[in-house]
């Protein structure tokens, strides 16, 4: 699972379709609302410039608490020692020497691979330790949880924020490798470990203790085992469940992240199967939400010979997962004890026939026919919930083109709220047609239990 996961992000990252190693799309409420435009052959005239960023990643590293700073781009209070406003008083000036460290850092790693971006890290450190920037008329408006970035002018800049450089991406990766180390506290130290990574079986990763970045299901969780001594890199104490087996490296298990998140924003790769209700709410950290997370394979030799678009496949996914996640959320409150909390369907296998390449009608999917198998459910939507229908058997076939499912296997049985339900040996409809034709088998009986009106 893991290997299938690290192949797929290596493709996502060579779409562009995922941030870079370390780094993490903030929310909104998390703007970068000040950027230093820095002019490297005359830093006198650097000045500060408001604005409001969402759209470009920045370093991640979990912190929660701590003074830890990020490269280039961090609150206030971490890259100008700003002490005012939300943020107040937590140990400004702790902060903002540790940034000013870190740049140090930053300008040592560089000076052998990039010395003109070492040259200009320098520069920003001249900068931020002289008093140019409290001369700014925009000074006294910024609070110490605001963040704040770099932007280079003149002939080194391409417009572009620093954070967005290779050499600091690459200095970030080192760094958070650095920082997810396992705590050795037998010695109050780091304990470097570099060795066989359990999930990508590469035998030159940094290990690590833990994954900064958290994967967003309900709300950020990390990525772990529920068994206490596992993926923990390096020895941890003397009992048995504190020995480490496994070992995991900062490169594979911050691509599976960065991977799973990004199946979790896209509707067409992501499915709630169950959700834990306790007293009529849903508790978001019980182990029992259940999240199904899928994508297309399709082999190199296939693509020569068939064209296909995965959105084709993927749209048809809701009819055999039966409601969607959001339905009941954006149910109104009168409406929502409708909705019951059970995995929706469980497949063994989903299959799915395409037509070939310009057989399809224009503006038509090229979905032919999809064959589901193994204890299959299938939900009608868009329509009265009242009238909606919902279908079980061991294998549901639909055709598109005809919008018609047949059901088969495992006691076919069609429920409608207001209507009752019917059985038989196989049953086939039509979606938003009120036709159920019903075949039975020698020696098998069918079965109609109809609601009647009252008058």
């Amino acid at each position: 699972m893991f290997n299938e996961l690290l192949n797929l992000g290596g493709r996502l990252a060579q779409e562009g379709k995922l941030p870079p190693p370390g780094f993490y799309y903030y929310s909104k409420k998390e703007p970068i609302k000040w950027v230093i435009h820095f002019d490297p052959d005359k830093p006198d005239k650097s000045a500060i410039r408001s604005a409001a960023i969402t759209t470009i990643p920045r370093p991640y590293s979990g912190r929660t608490s701590g003074t830890e700073p990020y490269p280039m781009a961090d609150e206030a209070a971490y890259v100008l020692g700003i002490d005012r406003g939300k943020g107040k008083g937590k140990e400004t000036a702790k902060k903002h020497a540790k940034f000013l460290n870190l740049l140090e850092k930053i300008v040592t790693d560089s000076a052998s691979d990039d010395k003109v971006i070492s040259g200009i890290v320098t520069g920003i450190k001249e900068l931020l330790t002289s008093k140019i920037l409290q001369s700014s008329p925009l000074w006294d408006k910024i609070e110490s949880k605001d963040w704040v970035s770099f932007q280079i002018e003149e002939l080194e800049g391409d417009g572009k924020q620093l954070i967005e450089h290779s050499v600091i991406r690459k200095f970030w990766v080192k760094e958070l490798a650095d920082r997810c180390l396992p705590d050795n506290k037998e010695h109050e130290g780091m304990v470097r470990l570099a060795g066989e990574c359990g999930i990508s079986g590469n035998r030159e990763s940094s290990l690590v203790g833990r994954i900064p970045l958290a994967v967003t299901l309900y709300k950020p969780a990390p990525l772990h085992s529920l068994n206490a001594d596992s993926f923990v890199s390096g020895i941890e104490g003397a009992g048995v469940f504190q020995r480490c087996h496994v070992g995991q490296g900062i490169e594979a298990g911050d691509l599976i992240a960065r991977t799973l998140n990004y199946l979790r924003s896209q509707a067409l790769h992501h499915k709630v199967l169950a959700k834990a209700i306790e007293a009529g709410k849903l508790n978001t950290d019980s182990t029992q939400n259940l999240f199904a997370f899928y994508w297309i394979e399709q082999p190199e030799e296939a693509k020569a010979a068939v064209s296909i678009d995965p959105a084709d496949i993927l749209s048809k996914a809701s009819l055999l997962f039966g409601e969607r996640e959001n339905e009941e959320d954006n149910a109104p409150d009168t409406e929502k004890r409708k909705f019951k909390t059970k995995l929706p369907v469980e497949l063994s296998q989903l299959e799915a026939f395409l037509r070939p390449p310009g057989e399809a009608p224009q503006g038509q999917s090229r979905l032919e026919r999809a064959l589901a198998q193994g204890r299959v459910e299938v939900l009608e939507t868009g329509i009265d919930a009242r009238l909606a229908r919902r279908g079980y058997a061991e294998q549901a076939e639909y055709l598109p083109g005809q919008e018609r499912v047949t059901l088969r296997g495992g006691l076919p049985t069609v429920e409608q709220p207001a209507r009752g339900f019917t059985r038989g040996a196989e049953l086939t409809y039509h979606l938003g047609d009120d036709r159920l034709l019903v075949s039975g088998q020698p020696g098998a009986r069918s079965l109609t239990q109809q609601r009647l009106q009252r008058p």
